[in-house]
């Protein structure tokens, strides 16, 4: 079949959105109906990344495939156009690469049409559409939210096409030939053109209506990711600006036809407007009433002293009898080590063969294919062809090779099941059309890569040397296409010695399909039986071994328990991945194995036949450390590491660009973050200085006070969790017992009075009126003690050096206070900050000018990884804490200025876990950053995600019972602390106060780590 001229051509538009195309491909070539043609309209996007993904279903599509690459974009619906004149087919669909087809749609869908005929008014067919809503997750996988029958009806009213659309694209199929009477699409509409299409499709002509659910229309948000969002959720703005214009312009239209429909548009109109606007009204009013009647309900939990739990009527209804949906995370299992069938084995064993990579050299790096992430930017420098997607070019050049070389049962006409590295970039030079000098030069690089991001395995490495001392013959065994010099070069390197090698790239044999195993027996002149073979792979290193009769012992990643991003539930396959991801990836697995050692009885592996002792002792075992301090190591070098480093990464490209010099990490957020950034700066050489500063919120926000204006008041009276009327003074250096008298003539009678409850609400609002009066009566001191607080402060920067101007500060967030108080201190620089993340409360500080950035979440957005994070701010904050108390002030000593410290929050083994955290995420940074020659463009955010995910929203019993207990203050001034997930109530105060369950649920500053620690009857009690 020539291309182009099936029964029905299937017409996608793409436009650098590799990602969903290769769905889109999937959805096409699952079609049981097989007389098709597949049109892609490339507009604008990258010509290679589309060819490049077209090829690897090449064979699959065997010639039905059309592509078609506009070097600039000329628009959704003059794509559609191209798609259509590069077709000849009966039948049309436009298929956009976001949404997907069940297998019977083409077949429901033609056979609808062809019963009804081509004479028929009925020219297109829908089926029933399922709107799927997902997000394309950092990790650059497709979540499902949720799903919907998206527009259900029986028939297609024409009436109704002037209110909304009632269909999307991947749902109709349609004739060609009504473009003879009605057009093509119009791109002066552009994300509505789809509606214009169907508005003249019904004007001319009828759809049917198929009543299965055979389309799948896909939402995604405009935060999902860049360039990933629907028309209808990330254009929105232009997609409300094109609907105006498409119905202007056949009222318009009507208009200029007939006189008379002017009267009829304008009464319509007014009832149109007016019921919307009443529709609108209602659901703002409903909307305000809910979260009233919510913030009530709170109240009055918090406020009952016996601690019953109080429910509005209509709540209990709705939500009390079903409870929270939680399943509570179980510990990651793990595969025994077979202790006893090792000692068998290897006790019979006169060979012992090794598989190489992957066993005895690991990769730091999330999978082999992300060694080509970091040649993409070597291919980039020296080509300077920045567009180009190397990584995805090299794994086409691998499978071409492959496809002319080898055959896939390995018996190719050159008798050959490998391919080499020369031959790979022979095919590459093909792909980027590159010269032969540059390709050699690739090549080189691709080989000292491999060198970079090798290392030992420190546990295969000590059974390579128990097997050299016990008198075994060792040889390798590799399916690889590197050649065997650089193989061989690198397991010297790593502490094996010059023994045999066998590797596919140049014996042209691979263990995938056997032939290897029989070509060692065969050279070495041994029975197979005699050969032990120890490797990662089921199917290569295990199956097919011991059907050519070796011995064999799975390397099983099963014995050990897996890191963080490792163990999550929900893993995603990373689509979209970066370097840093594969270096956190792979450091972190590494990681996890060092935890682990080998042991082997030396006596009872040689007297395995003749001594059977009732107990066996453990071959693989983890390492004596102290679980306690692993624990907190671990957590550290696993998770907080790796987001210093994509932070300090981030942030130190931003001050590139900015052009600024001197950075400034503030206490206590920035203690790990300083010393981290000095590792970056003698590795990386950079030409940046950087000092941590003593800050606090007292300190900063009590020395821009000026004048008692309403930001001063709003400092003055903010009603932290659990203050009592003499915290208020305290935490502004005033002693509230010198004021007994003007206390007293405003009706505080008691200093220790609690004026705000646990939720950080005033107990009583009119209390809080009348403290305003007294703070305004208190005008002179309290004026007084900022200018103090001030001078000290300002004193105190200028014996650091600071530069408001050249510099930026440094800070975890949330709401930016910091570099408010700095902007009304520095009046006339340019202050300019950087936080980890942000909330929309932040906003204040935008408002007044202040300028700053944000990493992870910049103003609520995007509203997933501000999701992620607020599951739990406190963990979050505990990842970049420092191991010593909060600061309260500054104070001038002969050793210079030094901080005075708060109140001990934590005790003094607490601080020993922090500072043992802190030695994690340091040793991560001194490790990661040899990898990288200085700051990378790639973010980290997917490990970062997929990771912490796992630890926020997955949690173990045992995380939540040591981070848990852990306790922190909310807002300055506080002396109430508490643990970040409180105590479950036990059974006896459950059952007489029946809302203490509830209550704990509310207090606990990481619900999920509390929601672990229930059982599922527990969890049934609370309303979420």
């Amino acid at each position: 079949m020539a291309p182009g001229h099936g029964k029905v051509a299937i017409i996608t538009r793409t436009k650098n959105r590799c990602l969903l195309l290769r769905r889109a491909i999937e959805s096409v070539l699952a079609q049981s109906f097989a007389d098709w043609t597949h049109v892609i309209v490339n507009d604008g996007g990258n010509r290679y990344e589309v060819d490049l993904v077209a090829e690897e279903y090449a064979s699959r599509y065997d010639g039905r495939l059309v592509i078609r690459h506009n070097e600039e974009s000329l628009g959704m619906q003059n794509a559609s156009n191209c798609g259509i004149a590069a077709s000849e087919s009966e039948y049309l669909n436009i298929h956009d690469d976001d949404d997907s087809w069940h297998p019977n749609y083409l077949n429901h869908c033609f056979a609808y049409l062809e019963a009804e005929g081509p004479k028929s008014p009925y020219q297109g067919v829908i089926p029933q559409t399922i709107r799927i809503f997902e997000r394309l997750t950092i990790e650059g996988a497709f979540q499902e939210v949720r799903r919907d029958h998206y527009m259900p009806c029986d028939y297609i009213e024409f009436f109704r096409l002037g209110f909304e659309n009632p269909f999307a694209p991947i749902a109709l199929l349609y004739r060609r030939d009504v473009h003879q009477k009605i057009g093509l699409f119009d791109n002066r509409f552009t994300v509505v053109g789809d509606w214009d299409f169907n508005f003249r499709f019904l004007s001319h002509f009828e759809i049917g209506v198929l009543p299965e659910k055979l389309a799948y229309y896909r939402w995604r948000s405009e935060s999902a990711a860049k360039g990933a969002g629907n028309t209808v959720t990330s254009d929105i703005d232009e997609h409300h600006r094109k609907v105006v214009e498409f119905k202007n312009h056949y009222l318009k239209q009507q208009i200029r036809q007939s006189s008379n429909s002017t009267g009829w548009m304008l009464t319509s109109s007014k009832f149109s407007y007016e019921d919307n606007w009443l529709v609108w009204d209602l659901y703002r009013k409903s909307n305000t009433l809910r979260e009233q009647l919510d913030r009530m309900e709170r109240s009055l939990n918090l406020q009952q002293s016996n601690g019953r739990g109080f429910s509005l009527p209509w709540k209990r209804s709705l939500h009390r009898p079903k409870g929270i949906d939680f399943e509570a995370n179980t510990p990651p299992e793990t595969t025994m080590f077979e202790s006893e069938r090792f000692y068998d084995v290897f006790h019979n064993a006169g060979f012992v063969s090794f598989d190489v990579f992957d066993t005895c050299l690991l990769r730091v790096v999330d999978r082999p294919i992300d060694v080509f992430r970091f040649l993409e930017v070597d291919f980039r420098a020296l080509s300077g062809n920045r567009d180009f997607p190397f990584a995805q070019a090299r794994i086409a050049a691998e499978r071409r090779a492959r496809a002319r070389y080898c055959t896939p049962a390995g018996g190719s006409r050159m008798g050959r099941e490998e391919v080499t590295l020369e031959e790979i970039y022979e095919e590459l030079c093909s792909i980027a059309e590159i010269s032969p000098e540059l390709n050699s030069q690739l090549m080189a690089n691709e080989i000292e890569t491999e060198r970079q991001l090798t290392c030992p395995n420190e546990l295969i490495l000590t059974l390579y040397r128990l097997a050299k001392e016990t008198g075994k013959q060792v040889l390798f065994v590799s399916d690889m296409y590197l050649p065997g010099d650089i193989v061989r070069e690198l397991l010297v390197q790593h502490g094996y010695e010059a023994d045999p090698l066998y590797i596919s790239s140049e014996t042209g044999l691979t263990k995938a399909t056997g032939r290897m195993f029989d070509y060692v027996v065969n050279d070495l002149g041994c029975q197979a039986g005699q050969i032990l073979h120890f490797g990662d792979n089921v199917h290569s290193d295990v199956i097919q071994a011991e059907r050519q009769g070796w011995m064999s012992f799975h390397f099983n990643r099963n014995y050990f328990v897996g890191s963080y991003a490792d163990q999550i539930k929900n893993r995603f396959v990373f689509h979209t991945h970066d370097r840093l991801t594969g270096i956190a990836c792979g450091l972190a697995r590494k990681h996890r194995l060092e935890q682990y050692e080998m042991v082997v009885d030396r006596e009872r592996l040689q007297h395995w036949k003749n001594s059977a002792p009732p107990a066996v002792p453990p071959v693989l075992r983890q390492r004596g450390r102290l679980h306690d301090a692993q624990f907190w190591y671990t957590l550290g070098y696993e998770l907080a590491g790796p987001i210093h480093f994509a932070f300090l990464n981030w942030i130190l490209r931003r001050m590139k660009k900015l052009g600024r010099k001197h950075l400034y990490f503030l206490a206590r957020d920035g203690y790990y973050l300083e010393k981290e950034f000095a590792l970056l700066k003698q590795h990386w050489n950079l030409d940046l200085e950087a000092k941590y500063l003593f800050a606090s919120r007292k300190v900063f926000n009590l020395a821009v006070i000026r004048e008692l204006d309403e930001d001063a008041m709003e400092f003055l009276l903010t009603p932290h969790p659990g203050l009592r009327l003499c915290d208020f003074f305290a935490r502004i250096g005033l002693d509230a017992r010198h004021y007994r008298a003007l206390l007293r003539a405003n009706e505080f009678y008691f200093l220790d009075k609690p004026l705000t409850t646990p939720l950080g609400e005033y107990r009583d609002p009119a209390e809080g009126s009348r403290l305003r009066n007294v703070f305004e009566a208190l005008e002179e001191p309290i004026l007084e003690g900022a200018r103090n607080e001030r001078e000290s402060l300002l004193a105190y920067f200028e014996s650091e050096g600071f530069n408001a101007t050249e510099g930026a500060i440094v800070d975890v967030g949330w709401q930016a206070s910091s570099i408010r108080s700095l902007h009304r201190l520095f009046r006339d620089s340019d202050v300019y900050g950087f936080y980890f993340g942000t909330w929309k409360y932040a906003r204040k500080a935008v408002d007044e000018g202040c300028a700053f950035e944000s990493f992870f979440v910049h103003l609520d957005e995007p509203e997933e990884t501000g999701s992620l994070i607020a599951e739990s701010v406190s963990l979050m904050e505990l990842l970049f804490t420092a191991p010593y108390p909060t600061i309260v002030g500054l104070q001038k000593t002969d050793a210079g200025w030094q901080p005075i410290p708060g109140p001990a929050g934590l005790t003094r083994d607490e601080i020993e876990n922090i500072r043992v955290l802190g030695q994690g995420a340091v040793a991560f940074v001194a490790e990661a950053c040899r990898f990288f020659s200085g700051p990378i463009p790639d973010s980290g955010l997917q490990y970062v995600e997929r990771a912490l995910g796992r630890l926020l929203r997955e949690p173990l019993c045992e995380e939540v019972s040591r981070l848990g207990s852990l306790r922190h203050r909310e807002g300055f001034g506080s002396n109430l602390s508490r643990p970040i997930v409180p105590k479950v109530p036990g059974k006896f105060k459950r059952r007489f106060a029946p809302g203490a369950l509830q209550q704990a649920y509310w207090d606990s500053s990481w619900r999920k780590g509390f929601l672990t620690l229930l059982d599922r009857n527990q969890r049934k009690q609370l309303d979420p």
